[in-house]
């Protein structure tokens, strides 16, 4: 490479030597792979316990930034409403997303000690995870905003995790 680049400084009109170019291999890229732990917590604003990522920043009652930096999309929101069923709540929550229509449910599944319903949609750039269950009149919601490369890894590095472990109190 540097032969290439003093052939050219010499001579920019003309051709530099590049038949070295073959024989190079292609960059090699380590992608990082940052673990996420997870931490117990208690949230006495909804009522909830469960778990959160370590070293999330509480950015609301209830929703946590993982902020690696001003264009991570990654968000998780868990928060209880009461006196409001799952429709209703999934339906101010699309409208807060700016979505035009609510999202249809992708799949049903019992994790930890509740059924789940799951949402899947995007919006600001990112993809959206909603889970939604009824427990004791109160509705919880899970929220998992993402990026589309990050997405599987998420889903069950702390979606699924979160589901496992959150419990009204």
């Amino acid at each position: 490479p540097i032969s290439v680049m003093e052939s050219f400084w010499a001579d920019p009109t003309g051709e530099p030597e590049s038949g070295c170019i073959a024989t190079m291999g292609a960059p090699e890229f380590v992608a990082e792979e940052t673990a996420i732990t997870l931490i117990p917590y208690d949230d006495t604003t909804f009522g909830l316990t469960g778990v959160l990522p370590e070293g999330w920043q509480e950015a609301g009652p209830g929703v946590y930034t993982r902020g690696n930096n001003a264009l991570d999309p990654t968000v998780l929101i868990q928060q209880a409403v009461p006196d409001v069923n799952a429709e209703a709540l999934l339906q101010l929550i699309s409208g807060q997303l700016g979505l035009t229509e609510t999202p249809e449910s992708i799949e049903t599944e019992v994790i930890g000690a509740y059924t789940w319903t799951f949402y899947q949609t995007e919006a600001q750039g990112a993809v959206v995870d909603i889970a939604l269950t009824e427990s004791e009149g109160t509705t919880i919601i899970v929220v998992l905003f993402s990026s589309a490369d990050e997405h599987d890894a998420l889903t069950e590095a702390v979606l699924l995790p979160v589901l496992e472990a959150i419990l009204i109190q």
